[in-house]
């Protein structure tokens, strides 16, 4: 679970504009209030990793891929493969 929490992690880092802001100024315990919890190992790799590195141009971003760009309805591949059936 713990790898999974890491990758949406530095995913939201990397496309939502409003959790980068929070984390940071507040730091990476910030995380908890989107449940995402980390190893004592892992809080100590992420604080200590340089923040402006992932510092992006969000208004560069293409908007399907931040937080604020329309939403996006997943399909899953049970509804494919039953859409294929009828046809």
């Amino acid at each position: 679970m713990s790898q999974e929490h890491i990758e949406r992690f530095l995913g939201k880092l990397l496309t939502d504009e409003d959790f980068f802001e929070e984390i940071r100024l507040l730091g990476v315990k910030a995380a908890l209030k989107y449940g995402l919890y980390f190893t004592s190992a892992e809080l100590k790799s992420i604080e200590a990793m340089d923040l402006n590195k992932f510092a992006v141009n969000y208004k560069n971003l293409n908007d399907r891929l931040t937080r604020s760009g329309p939403s996006i309805t997943l399909v899953r591949e049970k509804d494919v493969a039953t859409e294929d059936r009828r046809q």
